[in-house]
Formats: structure tokens, C-alpha cells, sequence
């Protein structure tokens, strides 16, 4: 049954593919990224206002349409269509689905943004059949968040079932399709130079970012998404099939709030290289925004999670800025040399195990060979466009290091927080794009030393990535599928505790969680059923164990969870204080009272 499920997904997905290669002689490597960032702007359109659902039909009605359409022009020339569209670009995506799937079918969420929004977006649409503006979902969800990856993920649990492992499978088998532009045209008359183009933009992916095989993680959407942008603006014959520029452009707005930076600064560069009509196919993308700005207004999106910048900036006017946001800057940048990378493993580590700029400078050295390898007539164009990346590149850096400083709350600040995986993005963005760059040109016809050195570097680092490039990292979570089940310090305590307060709880009461520990998990698993809360309101800020806070949140709520015993909260307990344990909330004259209903029982 999965493999038959599994089959008419990919049939699904490829039915716009096909038409396009019958009709138009368009290849898959091409056609198929803009088609599946089509399919979800598709649903985003329908879940404005319809059940997602909706969205599913009209997606399901216009792919058998497409397969239609694909066997009426090929009745002619059959095997010239099949030949234009069954290449090795789309047998190796097709191959590929399968091993992704076995590897990430057992996985579970595990990381704090995939419990606080990544990972609950897909949850919640799978729970209600919606968008976000239900009233189930909507005090959950973030609107700097916009639901384009999220809408990937739930097409495939809605086809293969509502798993978290399913949702992983779907974003791996996004980025899949999105590195198929980077390769290239590939033929079935060079293997070699197929296997080697095919190989290397997922070599590079998984040597910058590994955690894409366990992950729900944006970084790697957005700087794919942008790179295959600058490709298509750095060469003649486009990567992109006909409106896939726009497509893509819409798609990367829809990524994060963040994308509308970078669809904007591509913009600027497009302007720069290709002159003032190019900014047409921005104009999509500012409706898709507008509407997402929109729809979060009318359906009341907010965040749970304040923002620091207010605060910040009134202490930076006021001279008044705490110390570790005001150093941060400049630690930023000196981490940017002299703080290597954790190495990868199943808690985290990104890149490879050397400083953020030693991958800046591998990466931008292969930018410049790459465009120094075309043909004469297209350097200039390449020389302009990776040029316009690398000003990309460093107001994205800039806005990072501007983001400690006004953004970041002092203890984040502090620590850098999540320096690793926001300084991957340039070096996955450049290190792409040179890898394609490289690519067109060791595919150029004919000996020339450039066309020669082109190929050898596509070789050499094909080679280097088999051998350093995280492989091992890849093998232990796809292959031997190790580390795929439960991890107990994420999931234990908030799993056990979300089923006793289903068993004990009415659907629809309000839970407030006191006393730190794992509660975004917590809230993952109890959401959309249920209110759930905690003293200050902010899920993001250190536990607030004021006692008059306390008492406030508990006046307001049916049950509490005390994730850490913390001897504050004794005097309002009637008996003694648990850790991960859930409480039944008493009012009385004399303020609330805890009641203990169930305590987890601790791990050995």
C-alpha cells in the first residue's frame, strides 16, 4: 500500500513535468522545482479561503489534466517526448524518493523551532484541514512564518499519512527537486558527466547543511530558492522553465518574512544585470506577501514570542544597551574567523568542522572560477550576477550581526545564538552557485583550457565532498537510519504529560506550564486541542517564578504542569512538589491550589 501511495504522489508531482516536456520539449531538470512550487502556491491560494482540502482536489484535477494533455501532444512523436522527458535528472529524483522515505519515516521532531513553529505548522494543518486562521489554530501560529515549506509537508502527510517522519520526507524530497535547475542539463550519452552533476549540488548541500535529512530547518529552501534565482540570472539559457523565475520568486517570499529580503535584494540585482523589466516578475511576489500580511490582519496571527527590538533600541538611544548586545557585533564578526563548526551529529553541528569564513572564501573562489570558465560572451553577465550574490551575501551577514544587536534579548545575544546555522546560509548560497557555474561550463563543447579546468574542479570536488562532505552523517541517518527513535530529553516527559492530560483534561482547557523545562514540546503535543500558557505569556523568556505571576496565570487556567519542582511554587501546592507532573487547578478564597493528578516517571 505505501508503495502504491508513494507512486501516486510522484505521479501527482510529475504530471506537469510530463505536459511540459510533450508540449514544449522543456526537460524535467528544468520544470520540475517551479511546478512544485506552483502545487503549494496552489494550495496557499485555495486555503485562504477554502479547507485545504480544496487545494488537494484542484492540485489532484489539474495534474491528471496535465497527464492527459502529455499523451495527446506526444501521439505523434512519442519517443521524442519520452526522450525529452526521461532523463537522468528525473530517474536519479525518481530513484531517490524511496531511499529519502525508508530513512525518514521513524523520525521524530526533536529540535526547539520544529515544537515551536516548522514542525507544529504541518501539525496543525493536518488537525484542522486549514490554513492558520482557525480559531483552533490561530494562537499557536507566528505570522513572520508563512506556510509555502509547510504546505510541501502537509501534501505528503495528507497522501502518505499524518507522520512527523512523512513531513521530514516531504521538505528532503523538496530540496531534492530544487537542486535538480543547479545540475544542469544532464544526457544519457555522459554518465559520467550526468552522475557528476547530479552528485555535486547535494554533495554541497549535505557538506554546509547535513541536518537537511533530520530537519525541518528553512535555511537550506532559502538559500536553494536564491541560488537557483542568481543561476538563472547569471546564464543565457535559463535553468528556470518559462514563468519559473516568478514562481520561484513567490514561493521564496512565502519561505519566511525573510525571504522577502532576499527576493528583494535579487531583484535589485536583476535590475543591475539584466535592466528595468526585470523587475516585473517581482510583482507576483508583492502580491503573495501582501496576501499573507493580509490574511494574518484579518485572522488575527500574532507571535508567541515578543521581540526584544523596542526594548533594545530605547536602551541604545537611552546609552543604556546592555553589554553583551552591544559587543555583539563585533564578536559576531570575529567568530566569522575563529570559531569552527560543531561536527555534525543527530543533536545538531553544521558544516563542516572549520570557521564560517574558510567556507565564505572556498565558496566565492569557486564563484569567480566558474564564471571565469564560460565562454567569453557570458562572462560578463556571470562576473555581474555572482557579484550582485556577493553583496547579498553581505547584507544578509549584516543583518545578522544588526540582529544581536537590536533584536536579540542580552542572553541570546550573549551566547550568539544559533550562529551556526544562520552563518551556513552564505556559504550553502555561494557554494551552490559556483557548483553550478562550474557545472555549464565543463559542459561546454570542445577542449579549451577553461572548459578543461572546469571539469577537472567539478571532479576534484565531487571526490573531496564523497570523502569530507558529512557522507558518513548521511549514511548513519538515511541509510542505517540510527538515532531515529524518541529522544528521551526532548520527548519523554512532554509525550507522557500530553497524554495524561488528554486522559484527565477536557478537550479545550486551559493548561498553564510553570517552571521551565522542555514546555515548547509540550505545547507541540497538546496543540490545537488545548489552551496552553505560561507566566508572562512569553514561551521564549526565562520561566517568570514570580509568585504573584504565578497566581495570576493559575486564576486563569483549569490544569498546570510543573515541568521543574521549583520550591517557589510550594506554598501552592497542597502536598508535596513534583517534577513533570500534572496538577488539577482548585480555586478557592485563598487563591488557586495544585492538586496532583499524575507525576512521569523518571528515566533511568
Amino acid at each position: 500500500m505505501t508503495a502504491i501511495k508513494l507512486a501516486a504522489l510522484l505521479a501527482l508531482l510529475l504530471g506537469p513535468t510530463a505536459l511540459l516536456a510533450a508540449r514544449r520539449g522543456i526537460r524535467p531538470e528544468q520544470s520540475l522545482a517551479p511546478t512544485m512550487c506552483a502545487q503549494a502556491l496552489l494550495l496557499y491560494a485555495a486555503g485562504l479561503l477554502l479547507p485545504l482540502d480544496a487545494g488537494l482536489y484542484a492540485l489532484s484535477a489539474c495534474s491528471l489534466g496535465c497527464w492527459a494533455g502529455a499523451l495527446w501532444a506526444c501521439r505523434t512523436h512519442p519517443l521524442q517526448a519520452l526522450r525529452t522527458w526521461l532523463t537522468p535528472g528525473l530517474c536519479c529524483f525518481v530513484l531517490l524518493c524511496p531511499l529519502l522515505y525508508w530513512g525518514a519515516i521513524e523520525r521524530v521532531y526533536i529540535s526547539y523551532d520544529e515544537f515551536s513553529h516548522w514542525g507544529l505548522a504541518v501539525k496543525l494543518m493536518n488537525g484542522t484541514g486549514r490554513l492558520f486562521g482557525s480559531h483552533e489554530s490561530a494562537p499557536f501560529m507566528l505570522y513572520d512564518y508563512p506556510p509555502a515549506l509547510s504546505l510541501i509537508e502537509w501534501l505528503f502527510c495528507r497522501l502518505l499519512g499524518a507522520r512527523e517522519g512523512v513531513a521530514l520526507f516531504g521538505y528532503q524530497v523538496l530540496l531534492c527537486a530544487l537542486a535538480l535547475p543547479l545540475a544542469g542539463e544532464t544526457r544519457w550519452r555522459r554518465p559520467l558527466c550526468a552522475a557528476v552533476s547530479l552528485l555535486l549540488p547535494l554533495l554541497v548541500l549535505n557538506a554546509v547543511f547535513p541536518l537537511w535529512t533530520s530537519r525541518l530547518f528553512c535555511e537550506p529552501a532559502l538559500a536553494m530558492l536564491t541560488a537557483l534565482l542568481f543561476v538563472s540570472l547569471a546564464l543565457r539559457e535559463r535553468p528556470l522553465c518559462g514563468a519559473g523565475e516568478a514562481l520561484i520568486l513567490c514561493f521564496l517570499t512565502l519561505t519566511k518574512n525573510t525571504g522577502i529580503f532576499f527576493a528583494a535584494l535579487y531583484l535589485l540585482a536583476a535590475w543591475y544585470v539584466r535592466g528595468r523589466r526585470a523587475l516585473h516578475a517581482g510583482v507576483p511576489a508583492l502580491l503573495a506577501f501582501v496576501s499573507w500580511q493580509a490574511y494574518c490582519a484579518l485572522c488575527g496571527l500574532g507571535s508567541a514570542f515578543s521581540s526584544g527590538i523596542a526594548q533594545n533600541v530605547s536602551a541604545l538611544l537611552g546609552g543604556a544597551l546592555p553589554e553583551a548586545n552591544a559587543s555583539a557585533p563585533l564578536r559576531f564578526l570575529l567568530a566569522l574567523f575563529t570559531s569552527p563548526y560543531r561536527p555534525a551529529d543527530i543533536y545538531g553541528g553544521y558544516g563542516l568542522p572549520v570557521p564560517p569564513a574558510l567556507l565564505y572564501a572556498f565558496a566565492a573562489g569557486l564563484c569567480l572560477l566558474g564564471a571565469r570558465c564560460l565562454p567569453p560572451a557570458r562572462r560578463s553577465r556571470a562576473r555581474r550576477a555572482v557579484a550582485a550574490l556577493f553583496a547579498l551575501c553581505l547584507c544578509y551577514l549584516l543583518f545578522i550581526a544588526l540582529s544581536y544587536l537590536l533584536i536579540f534579548r542580552d542572553y541570546e545575544a550573549a551566547r550568539l545564538s544559533e550562529f551556526d546555522r544562520y552563518t551556513t546560509l552564505p556559504a550553502l548560497l555561494g557554494g551552490l552557485m559556483g557548483a553550478a557555474l562550474c557545472l555549464q561550463a565543463a559542459r561546454e563543447a570542445g577542449s579549451a583550457r577553461t572548459v578543461q579546468a572546469a571539469r577537472a574542479v567539478c571532479i576534484a570536488c565531487t571526490c573531496v565532498l564523497l570523502c569530507v562532505g558529512n557522507t558518513r552523517f548521511f549514511h548513519e541517518t538515511v541509510i542505517a537510519r540510527e538515532s531515529v527513535v524518541q529522544m528521551h530529553w526532548q520527548r519523554y516527559a512532554p509525550g507522557e504529560l500530553a497524554a495524561a492530560v488528554r486522559a484527565q483534561a477536557p478537550q479545550g482547557s486551559s493548561i498553564v506550564c510553570l517552571g521551565g523545562g522542555n514546555v515548547i514540546a509540550l505545547r507541540y503535543e497538546l496543540a490545537p486541542d488545548y489552551e496552553v500558557s505560561v507566566p508572562g505569556g512569553d514561551f521564549m523568556a526565562s520561566p517568570d517564578m514570580n509568585l504573584q505571576t504565578v497566581r495570576e496565570s493559575l486564576d486563569a487556567c483549569d490544569y498546570a504542569v510543573v515541568l521543574w519542582a521549583d520550591e517557589r511554587l510550594a506554598p501552592l501546592v497542597a502536598g508535596e512538589l513534583y517534577t513533570d507532573s500534572l496538577y488539577r487547578v482548585e480555586h478557592g478564597p485563598d487563591g488557586p491550589r495544585l492538586e496532583l493528578l499524575f507525576s512521569v516517571p523518571p528515566v533511568n
